[in-house]
């Protein structure tokens, strides 16, 4: 669930990477893995890096393979 404004997916976990989509807030979307203060989130089919303290439910500096 993305929380806040709407967040930018990243191409890759990088504040300097290009944006390849945004979520709105209220998104639910897949998690495939964190690490780092990013995640990895597909949203039916479009996916992207968003920074982990955007999601719903991801504690800081939790990881997941």
């Amino acid at each position: 669930l993305v929380v806040g404004d709407t967040r930018p997916m990243r191409e890759r976990p990088d504040l300097s990477a290009p944006i390849v989509w945004r979520a709105e807030p209220g998104v639910v979307g897949n998690l495939s893995r964190c690490g780092k203060g990013w995640c990895s989130l597909d949203v039916d089919g479009r996916s992207g890096f968003v920074e982990a303290a955007h999601v719903y439910g991801v504690t800081p500096g939790e990881t997941l393979p």
